[in-house]
C-alpha cells in the first residue's frame, strides 16, 4: 500500500508539471535508523534500503539533486542527529525528508498522540516513568 501512495504521489507531482521547477532544486534527506537494537535492527535496516530506492526513484523522475545521509550505527544519538539537521544549507525550491526508524516511547504524564523518538542518550527512556510504542 505504501509503495502504490508513494507511485501515485510521484505521478502526479509529475502530471501537474509540478516536476519542472524542480530540476534545479535539491532533495535533502536524513535517515536516522537504529540498526544496533537487537531487537528491531534488521526490520530498520529494511526501511533503511527502502527509503533509499525511493528518493533514488524520486530524484530519478524530477531531475532533484540528491543529498543523502544516513545515520546509523552508534552515530544514532539525538545531539549528532541534531547537528546534521541543523546543518542542512536549504534554498527555497529544495525539498527535506527526514526519516526516523527505531523506538518509540511516551512518558506516562504526557497526553500525546505522538510518541518520542528513542535515541540512545535518553537517560531513563526504559524505565517505569515511560513506555515503548
Amino acid at each position: 500500500m505504501k509503495s502504490f501512495i508513494t507511485t501515485a504521489s510521484l505521478l502526479v507531482l509529475l502530471m501537474t508539471g509540478a516536476a519542472q521547477s524542480l530540476l534545479a532544486s535539491s532533495f535533502h534527506v536524513i535517515v536516522a535508523a537504529d540498526t544496533l537494537d537487537d531487537s528491531i535492527g534488521e526490520s530498520v535496516q529494511v526501511d533503511v534500503n527502502n527509503v533509499k530506492h525511493m528518493v533514488d526513484t524520486i530524484t530519478e523522475y524530477t531531475g532533484m539533486t540528491l543529498k543523502y545521509q544516513l545515520i546509523n550505527g552508534k552515530k544514532m544519538t539525538k545531539d549528532y542527529v541534531m547537528d546534521k539537521i541543523s546543518a542542512i544549507t536549504v534554498a527555497p525550491d529544495d525539498t527535506v525528508l527526514f526519516y526516523y526508524s527505531g523506538h518509540g516511547f511516551r512518558y506516562n504524564e504526557k497526553d500525546t498522540k505522538w510518541p518520542y523518538m528513542a535515541f540512545r542518550k535518553i537517560p531513563g527512556w526504559m524505565n517505569t516513568g515511560c513506555s515503548r510504542t
